[in-house]
């Protein structure tokens, strides 16, 4: 019966004449990649899209295995070295019409002997792997943070693009309007003069959603709800949430949640500078794999930095504290509703958090000028623009699905 299943499946993905459904990796495409079709012929690997298309040699052909568990087969070639071509449907290695070369075969032939191999493996042989297990389990955290400090940051950039186009891709951005784009533009500007660094080029944006919201995604991007924004009641309470944020993308907190999930074959890959199957991975459903909760140490780690951030820009740090004072009442009034208070429940605030907090704010020796900036004029002007869906094509699409997926 599984095996009939499995037919039908396949006949699904490939038609009569050997197509198969497939995706690729190109900077032509405006997020990196895009699906298409792949079609064998004698001549090689034929992608195409309504965008392009491209054709991979036979001649010098190369096939991997790739993606969480090996399960997408990509073809690559030195003929095209700028395309990675790929396909989750398996049943293209026994198609006639591939003429794999015999390193490839032989490397196919042992992933496939060592999966065999672990069904009939000694008691042995399956507690030593258990303890392998158990000790890269353990030491995930500081794997994962190793492997992304070796990402590079346009890597990180394209991880991040390709879960925001999964996130917002139905979001109305806010900050594009021509009533709010400079004055959101020039409230950003003091708190980025204080960031450290210039790995990242940030990307903050002001989405429409109504629950108080923030979140930063690997390689620099990081969305501001609606919702979170009006319950501020200074500028620097915002700032405070996104100089956490910004932190939270130094740090790479993120890309590390990502790494902690893959398996160890796309560790291996990356391990050698091959993270083709992180952002395989990360388009098959790099959403799902941001919306558990920080850890404690993030959390603290974050609220560090981004203190110093908010104190090395001239702004008052302790503006983080109330605004996570407000959003934690709102957890006390909408006490089981998780979704009413997505932030807090993403970025746990502590007692001890806030304890900490409270305890740099005494420990100040300087007082902070309010900053300058029209906040209450640009709060109705934001407003205004929600009252006015005019610009918005799908306002309300795919809601339920982006309010789970929040961080």
């Amino acid at each position: 019966m599984f095996r009939q299943v499995r037919k039908i499946m396949s006949r699904a993905m490939k038609d009569e004449q050997g197509e198969y459904q497939a995706g690729a990796f190109h900077e032509m495409f405006a997020r990196g990649r895009a699906s298409g079709r792949l079609r064998l012929t004698r001549e090689g690997v034929a992608f195409s899209n309504d965008q392009g298309s491209v054709l991979l040699p036979m001649s010098g052909l190369k096939v991997e295995l790739g993606g969480a568990s090996d399960r997408l087969v990509f073809f690559k070639s030195a003929a095209e070295p700028a395309w990675s071509v790929y396909t989750s449907d398996r049943d293209i290695l026994k198609d006639p019409s591939l003429e794999i070369s015999l390193a490839d075969r032989q490397a196919i032939s042992k992933t496939r002997s060592l999966a065999k191999l672990a069904w009939v493996a000694a008691v042995g042989l399956v507690l030593a792997a258990g303890l392998v297990t158990l000790l890269l389990w353990s030491q995930r955290a500081l794997l994962s943070g190793w492997l992304a400090s070796k990402i590079p940051a346009e890597q990180e950039a394209k991880l991040g693009e390709l879960i925001a186009e999964q996130f917002a891709g139905s979001k109305r951005v806010l900050s594009e309007d021509e009533d709010l784009a400079g004055d959101w533009g020039a409230m950003l500007a003091p708190l980025l003069e204080g960031v450290d660094g210039n790995r990242y080029d940030y990307d903050i944006v002001l989405i429409e959603d109504s629950v108080p919201n923030a979140f930063a995604l690997p390689g620099g991007k990081i969305f501001v709800h609606s919702g979170l924004l009006l319950q501020a009641e200074r500028p620097e309470e915002v700032l405070g949430v996104v100089a956490h944020e910004i932190a939270h993308v130094n740090l790479q907190h993120g890309t590390r949640a990502v790494l902690e999930t893959v398996t160890l074959v796309v560790v291996v890959q990356a391990l050698i500078g091959d993270f083709s199957g992180v952002i395989a991975l990360a388009a098959e459903g790099g959403v799902a794999l941001l919306t558990k909760a920080h850890s404690r140490d993030a959390e603290r780690e974050a609220d560090e930095v981004g203190w110093g951030y908010m104190m090395k820009a001239g702004l008052d740090p302790a503006a983080m504290i109330s605004l996570f004072e407000k959003l934690g009442e709102l957890q006390e009034v909408h006490e089981g509703l998780e979704d009413a208070i997505a932030w807090i429940s993403t970025h746990p605030t502590t007692d001890e958090r806030v304890a900490t907090l409270e305890g740099k704010r005494d420990a100040l020796t300087e007082e902070y000028a309010p900053l300058v900036f029209d906040f209450e004029s640009f709060l109705t002007r934001v407003r205004g623009v929600l009252l006015n869906p005019e610009d918005d094509e799908s306002p309300t699409e795919n809601r339920e699905e982006s309010d789970e997926h929040t961080h």
